[in-house]
Parts: C-alpha cells; sequence; structure tokens
C-alpha cells in the first residue's frame, strides 16, 4: 500500500510551485509514494488529468476568505478522516492555519515551505496576518523549508532565518525535460511558433498578475520599439489582468510587437526558440523560469527583487533596479541579447553542482517525509 502525503496549494493551475512540485511527483513511483492535493478554489485545473492518471486525489477545502473558523473546523475534520505520512503547504503565511489543523487531528509530518520574498507596500493589515501565520507555523510545523532566504524571511520571520532553522531546498528543475536544438531545429521551431526570421523574439512566462509587473514589461516594450529594436514580445500565462494588458497593448500602439500565447504546457520544449527572456517582477521567492532560461542559452534581464542565488553563474543574467527608466532596460536588453557566451555542457554540470537537478531535490523532499532510505531508493523512478 503506498505511502500518502498530502501536498497543499490555492489551486493546481500551471503556477511556478505547482510546476516544480509536479517535476518531483514525475520522478517518484506513485505505487510506492503517492502525492494528493488539496486546494481551495473548485473547478477544472491545469494538472488534475496528470495527478488522476498518477492515482491521486484532488480535495476542495473551504476558501478561508468565506469563514476562517468555518475554514479551520473543515481542515481538522479533513484530516482526521484520511490518513497521511506528511503534510506539505505551499500557501505562504495561510499554511500555518493548515499546519495548526494537522496537528489538532494527529498528523505528525507537518512542513511549511516559503515559495514568496516580502509583498512591497503590504497593508497594516497584510502585515498583522502574515505576522499571525509566522506564529502559527513557528508553534505547528515540524520543518520549515524555503527556497531562498528571502523567502524564508519573509514566511518564517528574520530570527528563524538567524539561527538557521529551516532547510534551503532550491527549486530545482527537471533538466530532462528542456530541450536545447541545433540552429536548424531552432529555426524550424520559431518558424512553428510563427516568429519572423528577421525579428528578436523575448518571452515573459509568468501568470498575469500582479506581482509579475506587466505594466512596466509593457513600457520596455514601447522603449524598445523607440530605439528601433526590431522585436516582438511573446507572453506565455494566464490571469485576472489579462484584460488590462490588452488595453495597455493598445494604447501604446504595440500590437504588432507583443503576443498573448495563454497558457501553456509544452514551455520546456519551446523555450528556446527565444532570444531573451525579460522578467521585472516586483517580488519572487526565487523566480525557477530564469533557471530554465539559463538551462537552454536563453539570457535573462530580470528585477533586482529576484533573489541572486537563482543566477547559477554563467553570466547570463542581468539584475536591474525597477527604478531604473524603461530606456536602461530597453539598452542592456538589446546589447545583453546581442552578446553573450553559452555552453550546454558547462551550464548543464553548473546545475549539478549547485543540486538544481530534480533528482536531488525529490529525495530531499521524501527525507523530510519520514520515508526510509530503502522506500526512497524504491520511489524513484530510475
Amino acid at each position: 500500500m503506498a505511502i500518502r502525503v498530502l501536498q497543499f496549494f490555492s489551486t493546481l493551475n500551471n503556477g511556478g510551485a505547482e510546476n516544480r512540485m509536479m517535476d518531483v511527483y514525475r520522478c517518484i513511483n506513485s505505487e510506492v509514494v503517492t502525492f494528493d492535493f488539496a486546494v481551495l478554489h473548485n473547478g477544472k485545473h491545469f494538472f488534475d488529468d496528470e495527478v488522476k492518471l498518477k492515482g491521486s486525489e484532488k480535495y476542495i477545502l473551504p476558501d478561508p476568505r468565506n469563514g476562517l473558523l468555518k475554514n479551520y473546523k473543515a481542515l481538522v475534520d479533513f484530516f482526521k478522516e484520511h490518513s497521511f505520512q506528511a503534510v506539505h503547504t505551499h500557501v505562504s503565511w495561510y499554511g500555518g492555519v493548515v499546519l495548526m489543523a494537522a496537528k489538532q487531528a494527529g498528523v505528525k509530518i507537518r512542513i511549511a515551505h516559503a515559495r514568496d520574498s516580502v509583498i512591497p507596500d503590504r497593508s497594516w493589515k497584510e502585515r498583522i496576518v502574515c505576522d499571525i501565520g509566522k506564529v502559527l507555523i513557528a508553534l505547528s510545523a515540524t520543518q520549515r523549508i524555503a527556497i531562498s532566504k528571502e523567502a524564508a524571511e519573509n514566511i518564517f520571520g528574520k530570527r528563524v532565518v538567524k539561527k538557521g532553522s529551516y532547510l534551503f531546498v532550491p527549486n530545482a528543475i527537471d533538466q530532462k525535460k528542456y530541450i536545447v536544438l541545433k540552429e536548424e531545429e531552432r529555426n524550424a521551431l520559431r518558424e512553428k511558433l510563427g516568429i519572423p526570421v528577421d525579428r528578436k523574439a523575448y518571452v515573459t512566462v509568468a501568470n498575469l498578475r500582479k506581482q509579475k509587473n506587466h505594466m512596466f514589461l509593457l513600457d520596455i516594450a514601447k522603449a524598445l520599439k523607440d530605439k528601433g529594436d526590431n522585436f516582438i514580445l511573446y507572453l506565455i500565462g494566464e490571469g485576472d489582468l489579462r484584460t488590462n494588458i490588452e488595453q495597455k497593448i493598445a494604447e501604446l500602439n504595440l500590437t504588432n510587437n507583443v503576443v498573448l500565447m495563454g497558457s501553456r504546457g509544452d514551455v520546456p520544449k519551446i523555450l528556446c526558440a527565444f532570444d531573451g527572456m525579460i522578467f521585472p517582477s516586483l517580488f519572487e521567492g526565487l523566480g525557477g523560469v530564469i533557471l530554465e532560461s539559463q538551462l537552454v542559452g536563453v539570457p535573462a534581464i530580470v528585477s533586482d527583487a529576484i533573489p541572486r542565488v537563482v543566477d547559477v553563474g554563467i553570466g547570463m543574467v542581468e539584475y536591474l533596479s525597477l527604478n531604473e527608466d524603461t530606456s536602461v532596460w530597453a539598452d542592456v536588453i538589446i546589447n545583453k541579447t546581442s552578446c553573450f557566451d553559452w555552453d550546454y555542457d558547462r551550464t548543464l554540470q553548473t546545475f549539478k553542482d549547485r543540486g538544481y537537478c530534480i533528482e536531488v531535490t525529490a529525495q530531499k523532499y521524501l527525507k523530510e517525509y519520514g520515508i526510509s532510505e530503502n522506500t526512497i531508493s524504491e520511489a524513484m523512478i530510475k
């Protein structure tokens, strides 16, 4: 009988945290260790079919915004009704509520995962909620995991970071999924994607929400156009701001320069077709897509709100302040995507040396779930 571990998310859509954990799950024989998933939003989600094929269950829990006490009672009842070896939360401060309920219900292994760095300009209410979450995590988590120091400080607090009372596990990626093509094959892929042969192709892979700073990104695109850069910017992702983004594209006369590609499941196969990644996020716990771009040889120009640990040190990442003029961003993008040195074998070895390969991360998680070395060996798909 399989050991069952609950992964707790807000949704099972195509976001960074969900993608990383699905990469981990694909390394694991689900007949030995099964990940079940709990979410807060009903409806069809991006990964539903895949987790069902793995023999996993998806549970819908009440949204805490509709009543936290009602939500907490439902969580306690849920954990009492099911038998999980461990609970692993990926929901920021709210993980404290989930793990407190799991503790009350008798779940022995309770893991809080910090994935986001500090949100700028938080209201006093948001700061209080976050502080309460930190206290609940301190009282209920048996282990804290973070993808960066910045994420750990945000979710667990600076005191925890100072004491080193958390486990740093980088957001590894499944390097086997990411395709690097020879020039002729890459040109064929660009043609398939509709990228004109005479134009640069920039890309941003991010959900269309405020954190990802698409409005500033479009201002950068306008500056690129004003400088005569012959480019198309491809936006991969979906979200609530799509209509606002479409309106601003029209207002800035960028209809021929910006393409919204929607949410895609083939990013690992198409990422190498682009000439540069632009990623001006307001905040990130890590920024895993920047790892992906480095792996396939796409230089990344990113905001200085991105943790430095995401740069693996092969000269493919350029950091810029969000206070810099968009004209400066445009100059750096043009220069960086025109002149850089990259080698796949050297890059892959660097990823392995830094622990960014997925098999290492999968084994670390299984160990934290209290699974024996023999069972871990049996669970890993060879």
